[in-house]
């Protein structure tokens, strides 16, 4: 599960997932995400940068390579602009450690 949230005023995307990210999960996560990507670009106008991502991992207890590969796709949405992987449990955590992915972790 994903919820999205575009917050227009600090001009940022928070996606907050829940459960278990294994395979079939991050593929309906990451179409859920290009989708809501798409709209907030198409709703900032020509307003310069990239609005910042946010995946909050609070309540996430296991994730797969293909989130990983979620994740590495939303940072280069993002086109170098703030792009941040939040509350991840110790064991998501050291996912991304051995990922060699630990700078995505804010």
């Amino acid at each position: 599960m994903i919820t999205i949230r575009y917050d227009q005023d600090r001009d940022a995307l928070a996606c907050a997932f829940a459960g278990k990210q294994d395979s079939s999960a991050s593929e309906t996560a990451s179409a859920q995400f290009q989708a809501a990507w798409q709209a907030v670009k198409g709703s900032r106008g020509d307003r310069p940068g990239a609005p910042a991502i946010a995946f909050d991992l609070a309540e996430v207890d296991f994730i797969s390579s293909a989130f990983l590969r979620l994740c590495l796709q939303a940072a280069k949405s993002s086109g170098g602009g703030a792009f941040r992987i939040l509350n991840p449990t110790p064991a998501v955590k050291k996912l991304f450690v051995v990922a060699g992915l630990e700078s995505l972790l804010g």
